[in-house]
């Protein structure tokens, strides 16, 4: 068995030191990438520094022209369109308050008009179905709906009995009889 693993070892032997070399070279490889990777990083936030530095200077700059303290002419132009444009600002914000409390008083939808003759030929209008059943139904006269209320109505007497004794109406026969 000896002689089998030494000719295995053998036939892979080169296999297995290309394999290490490669393994080598790929795990360079990844720490050149991973050094790289947090170089960038590192660029990313001295950048980001570098920036907030440049704004916080600028606000500086812009304050110290506030109280008239500059002079260089390059600083002092820039310094000048950053009021020009915060006038822009202020003028628009007062235009779109304008609008808006115009669109709050609401638009005067009426106006006066000077020629007042119709758009149209005036049409008269014809009846509706409401106005023809109304003008077709004739009103009901009085003795037509009233008939002769002392022969059809049904009078109640009280039984002139003692107790048990039920109201029954004139001229009706008592059932029970």
């Amino acid at each position: 068995m000896s002689i089998l693993w030494e000719q295995v070892t053998q036939g892979f032997g080169p296999v297995v030191r290309v394999s290490k070399r490669s393994m080598g070279a790929m795990a360079e490889g990844l720490r050149r990438q991973a050094a790289m990777q947090k170089l960038a990083g590192r660029i990313r936030a001295l950048n980001r520094e570098r920036s907030r530095l440049v704004r916080t200077i600028g606000k500086k700059v812009y304050s110290l022209h506030t109280r008239g303290k500059v002079d260089n002419q390059d600083v002092l132009s820039d310094c000048l369109r950053i009021d020009e444009t915060g006038q822009e600002i202020e003028a628009l914000h007062e235009r779109m308050e304008g609008l808006r409390r115009q669109a709050a008083a609401g638009e005067q939808l009426v106006v006066d008009i000077e020629d007042e003759t119709p758009l149209a030929e005036e049409v008269e209008e014809e009846p509706g179905v409401a106005e023809l059943a109304a003008e077709q139904t004739p009103e009901p006269v009085r003795g037509d709906l009233v008939g002769d209320v002392e022969s059809e109505a049904p009078v109640f007497e009280e039984a002139e009995a003692g107790e048990g004794a039920a109201e029954r109406p004139k001229g009706q026969a008592d059932l029970a009889d």
